[in-house]
């Protein structure tokens, strides 16, 4: 993998300690101040950089936002439709654009929690070893030849022989002895311009920044975004080939921050041993009891990070929450489940039966998920099921639904951010969303990629998901175990909604991302838990 990192001038110190820990994973690095030879015109070994990357590291801070520099950067692979990852250095007003795109924070994380998130996104694995002789990478300041840098070498060592014969041939053509001399004298100039001894990729970078264009960003980064996940042509509402319920996340994006300054020693791969780190296969003991023959999964008791200290406010404030185990739904409620509760006399019709593209939609689509369902619909459905098995049937709780979604059986305080980890998310592998662009609900269980660590499906997309408590705009912090949420309604704002639907974009699918509605939705579904655990 080919990577870009695109910067302003002031935040180089951190672009290049980036750079360096990245280099030392195997990561194939570009970065300007090491990679643009003297000589040559900075636009077009930029551009050739690019054109070589694969995915650009976006270094976002207030300098980094405003730079002309980097907003062509930025924009150029916004219009090749080439990956960009947002790095959160310092916080700054962003582009539009940029908040459809998950960035790694390393403003709010410590630096070793959000590199090995970065890792993760990149599919690199952090160094478990080093060299004795490697000194700590806080205090490095030139990054490995890496083969960008071998080749751009290659070019330099080339034009360098180009001179080399040009000069032999001068000495032979039978000059007089100051002639050449003067010609050696004129070579070794050469040599030194084409960057073999005192060149600006050997000198301090922001000596090299600074002469290189008058105090102006030289390759900036751009802070907008293009989405990384656009389908390249429609998607089939047929499942695709992902394995399911995988247990493994990939490096965590964690929504817990301390702030930390970039730390000055060497990186520690190990965990956190008081966190508990149990696996997903390991934590499933209970038997779900088979209510009319549906799929259940055993989510178990947990303690761990509930919402989301840099999302928007209403997933504020994080905080540590206690969940009992329980079982929930692997499915979201289809219109033929639901139907079977009509004719029992029990619920009663949705209050339409259309969906976004068909008309038709509750009679003739049986297993995908019911919708144009009130909060009291839905909860009436999922007591009358649990009354079946002589157990507590009920809506699941915020807290409940965002265990399932963000739970990470490696950690459980670093919540994932979708529930199949913290890959941005393909609209024909993990979730029908807007990017899908079916524009209605599919059947149930078709994007088995977007399983959590249970096997449980459609958490992020889809249609939304109602869940138990009354909405408010922000979390009580002293609630902490088996919270409910306000007893009654307090804003006229309804019940809370999870999960994103078809028409949602990536931010709003992810697993603490809230909504809210008081009336019924062409986009809100649900699915039952039943209480195991007391």
């Amino acid at each position: 993998m080919r990577i870009f990192i695109s910067y302003s001038r002031t935040d180089e110190k951190f672009a290049r300690k980036l750079a360096t820990d990245l280099s030392d994973a195997g990561a194939d690095i570009w970065m300007d101040v090491e990679d643009i030879p003297p000589g040559m015109n900075w636009s077009s070994v930029i551009q050739e950089g690019l054109d070589l990357c694969d995915v650009m590291l976006l270094i976002v801070s207030p300098a980094a936002m405003v730079s002309k520099n980097v907003g062509n950067e930025w924009q150029y692979y916004f219009d090749k439709d080439k990956q960009i990852i947002p790095i959160r250095w310092l916080p700054s007003q962003i582009h539009f654009q940029l908040s459809r795109i998950q960035y790694v924070d390393f403003h709010e994380k410590p630096y070793e929690i959000a590199l090995e998130q970065l890792f993760g996104r990149l599919g690199l694995r952090l160094p478990t070893t080093r060299s004795p002789n490697s000194p700590p990478l806080s205090t490095r300041s030139t990054l490995p030849l890496s083969p960008l840098r071998r080749l751009m070498a290659g070019g330099i060592a080339g034009l360098v022989t180009i001179g080399l014969i040009v000069a032999l041939v001068i000495l032979l053509s039978g000059g007089d002895k100051n002639h050449k001399q003067n010609q050696t004298d004129e070579q070794g100039q050469t040599q030194t311009s084409l960057g073999l001894t005192d060149t600006p990729t050997k000198t301090p970078a922001s000596t090299t920044r600074e002469a290189a264009a008058n105090d102006t960003d030289i390759a900036s980064p751009s802070l907008d975004i293009h989405p990384t996940n656009t389908p390249n042509q429609q998607p089939s509402q047929t499942p695709t080939s992902t394995p399911t319920n995988t247990s493994t996340a990939t490096a965590s994006m964690t929504s817990t921050f301390t702030n930390s300054a970039l730390p000055s020693e060497p990186l520690s791969t190990q965990t956190d041993t008081a966190v508990p780190t149990s696996s997903a296969t390991q934590a499933i003991v209970v038997e779900c009891p088979s209510q009319f023959g549906v799929e259940m999964a055993f989510i178990p008791s947990a303690t761990f990070l509930m919402g989301n200290n840099i999302g928007p406010n209403n997933e504020r404030p994080q905080r540590e929450i206690t969940v009992n185990g329980f079982c929930m739904d692997i499915h979201e409620v289809t219109n033929g489940e639901y139907q079977g509760c009509v004719n029992a006399g029990i619920c009663s019709e949705p209050s339409r039966t259309n969906s976004a593209l068909l008309s038709n939609y509750y009679q003739e689509r049986g297993e995908f998920p019911v919708v144009w369902v009130s909060w009291q619909q839905a909860n009436q459905f999922c007591t009358y099921r649990g009354e079946q098995e002589d157990t507590i049937g009920r809506l699941p709780t915020e807290a409940e639904w965002e265990l399932a979604a963000s739970y990470n059986p490696e950690n459980l305080h670093e919540p994932r951010l979708f529930p199949w980890g913290d890959l941005i998310p393909d609209g024909n592998v993990h979730a029908n969303f807007s990017l899908s662009q079916i524009g209605d609900p599919i059947a149930v269980g078709q994007r088995e990629g977007g399983a959590n660590a249970f096997g449980v499906q459609d958490l992020s997309g889809n249609v939304a998901e109602w869940v138990n408590d009354w909405y408010t705009d922000g979390y009580n912090p002293v609630e902490t175990n088996n919270p409910m949420g306000v007893p009654t309604e307090v804003s006229g704002q309804g019940h809370v909604v999870r999960g994103g639907s078809y028409r949602d974009d990536t931010i709003a699918i992810r697993a603490a991302y809230r909504s809210n509605s008081a009336v019924p939705q062409g986009y809100i579904g649900f699915r039952c838990v039943i209480e195991i655990e007391k």
